[in-house]
């Protein structure tokens, strides 16, 4: 059985997958929209920066890196 949460910045973890519910930040949301990443995009967390400082995601094919504030505006589904 495959159980579905939704994660804030803190908690994820390298290697989890999951998509994009929505951006909470519309700067954020403005940023990553502008490259073509919106709801409903596929992330893959790739590496956490030490003590969670840092996020290094492929959304959608593309590698981007985010601030801990700036990943805290995303909803994930994992």
């Amino acid at each position: 059985m495959i159980t579905h949460h939704s994660a804030t910045a803190p908690v994820w973890k390298k290697g989890q997958c999951g998509r994009l519910v929505r951006i909470r930040d519309p700067r954020v949301a403005s940023r990553l929209a502008v490259m073509g990443i919106l709801p409903g995009s596929k992330v893959c967390v790739m590496q956490v920066k030490a003590w969670h400082t840092g996020y290094y995601l492929k959304m959608d094919g593309k590698n981007i890196a985010l601030r801990a504030r700036e990943a805290a505006a995303l909803e994930i589904e994992f």
